[in-house]
């Protein structure tokens, strides 16, 4: 998180500054900050590309409940297809009785959908031919 915020600082340093986080992306910023205090450690964890759009990282145990909450503070225009990707485990949270992590909620539909995925097996060195992007000639 703190490379993501340095990246992003380093860009609003630059003349003319490049800005790639908005509101949105600050209060997720907050959400995040504010959902680990109120668990005492960090549990949920966000980085930034080059963009206002986050990437957040937890352990599955927290998965329902960060979702739930997400859908409390930043609830959608509609529920079809807000989650994307790999499927959801149907997990019951009581989402009315969930402590809001910071103010909220924010207005609907300020995310449009989030993309559930996870972390793959890490690189692998690939020495087929065709099978990746280089040739011989780089």
């Amino acid at each position: 998180m703190k490379d993501s915020n340095q990246l992003h600082s380093v860009c609003l340093d630059t003349y003319p500054p490049a800005v790639y986080m908005n509101d949105v992306s600050h209060a997720i910023v907050d959400f995040v900050h504010n959902y680990n205090k109120m668990k005492g450690s960090n549990k949920l964890a966000y980085t930034f590309d080059a963009g206002p759009n986050a990437c957040l990282f937890m352990e599955e145990e927290h998965l329902s409940e960060v979702i739930t909450l997400i859908k409390r503070m930043f609830p959608p225009l509609s529920d079809d297809n807000f989650v994307q990707g790999l499927p959801l485990k149907n997990e019951h949270i009581d989402a009315d009785n969930l402590p809001l992590p910071c103010s909220g909620p924010h207005e609907p539909g300020l995310l449009k959908y989030i993309i559930l995925t996870k972390l793959g097996d890490g690189p692998i060195v690939i020495t087929e031919p065709g099978v990746h992007l280089l040739d011989d000639k780089g």
